[in-house]
């Protein structure tokens, strides 16, 4: 089977990230996969080293064109991410003629409440629709297939230390400060705890206080996976994640979350410690919560590793890629 991977971007983000980890798991249950989109630095080299080929597209019309190009490939089906992307795809659809699948990564209408709304919806029509989650796949009012994205194994477990992560964009979207704030009201600094916060953003130069030498802003790192290996909790405060990749890979590295009741919060941790989740802006929970779990070593080794056992059982990226081959084939039938 011939499939090809298509997203409308020049960046890496959590988009960029899902279709890097799926390309290769899919090539390794025998599918012959090729990749348009995402930033050619991040993404070119390690698709490669898999035998996947990778070609830029950084407009529609660069969509369009790489797309219409595949028809010499064969492809018997391909996969859109994101709006763009699709509309792309269906310009080149005179050429390609092959079924369209498309994962909707966030829980909306497209174009809602504009312009662009009716015609948008067209193209709930014409694809076949993946959700990332169960909230994303209730907001966006159009039947699709739920398939959780899938994350690659951790780093090797390493010993903890007294700190708790915070890993994502730091912007206003993300509320950073309300895990700032919870971290404060929670005791823990006087107690030898700190708060690494990994990431870049607009909230960034805001949230490094020289004053707080407990609060520690690292910017952008790659090496997370390894931090969330070494902290004892990882913290989420966005107030809505459409699934929440980060939460997965604390998971998978056996570190117990604390994190808001929204999204797909709900049915990641939430399905394995419902008890950790706390309503989104309030820092006065979170911090109760952060200063339980700290103090008490033993229930963080058990939640650690039941967040870890349901990793392994329902977010691994061969288990994301598996079900990707199972509905190809369903629609290929």
């Amino acid at each position: 089977m011939k499939v090809a991977h298509v997203v409308r971007s020049d960046g890496f983000a959590g988009v960029e990230a899902h279709i890097l980890a799926l390309a290769p798991a899919l090539a390794e249950l025998d599918i012959d996969v090729r990749v348009i989109g995402g930033d050619p630095e991040r993404m070119a080299e390690p698709l490669l080293a898999n035998g996947i080929a990778h070609y830029p597209a950084t407009t529609v019309r660069d969509v369009a064109r790489q797309s219409a190009r595949l028809h010499r490939w064969h492809p018997d089906l391909v996969h859109s991410h994101m709006t763009a992307a699709e509309c792309g795809v269906l310009a080149a659809s005179p050429w390609l003629r092959v079924p369209l699948v498309s994962t909707r990564h966030f829980a909306e209408v497209r174009g809602q409440g504009g312009r662009w709304e009716r015609p948008y919806r067209l193209l709930d029509r014409v694809a076949s629709q993946v959700s990332v989650s169960d909230a994303v796949a209730e907001a966006i009012h159009t039947p699709s297939a739920v398939i959780h994205p899938g994350v690659t194994a951790p780093p090797p477990d390493h010993d903890r230390t007294r700190t708790v992560l915070i890993a994502q964009r730091l912007d206003a979207e993300k509320a950073t400060a309300v895990g700032v704030e919870a971290f404060r009201r929670s005791g823990l600094a006087d107690r030898g705890w700190r708060l690494l916060i990994a990431g870049r953003g607009a909230e960034e130069a805001a949230l490094r206080d020289p004053a707080d030498p407990a609060v520690e802003v690292l910017g952008y790192r790659t090496d997370v996976r390894t931090l969330m290996a070494r902290s004892s909790i990882f913290l989420a405060t966005s107030p809505f994640e459409h699934f929440g990749i980060s939460v997965v890979e604390a998971m998978a590295a056996g570190t117990p979350v604390i994190a808001t009741a929204r999204g797909g919060h709900l049915e990641t941790v939430g399905a394995v410690s419902p008890e950790t989740l706390y309503e989104p802006g309030d820092p006065a929970a979170a911090g109760r919560l952060l200063a339980e779990l700290a103090g008490d070593p033993p229930r963080r080794a058990t939640l650690g590793e039941a967040l870890r056992a349901d990793y392994r059982a329902r977010f691994t990226v061969e288990e994301c890629a598996r079900r990707h081959v199972n509905l190809y084939e369903d629609l290929l039938r």
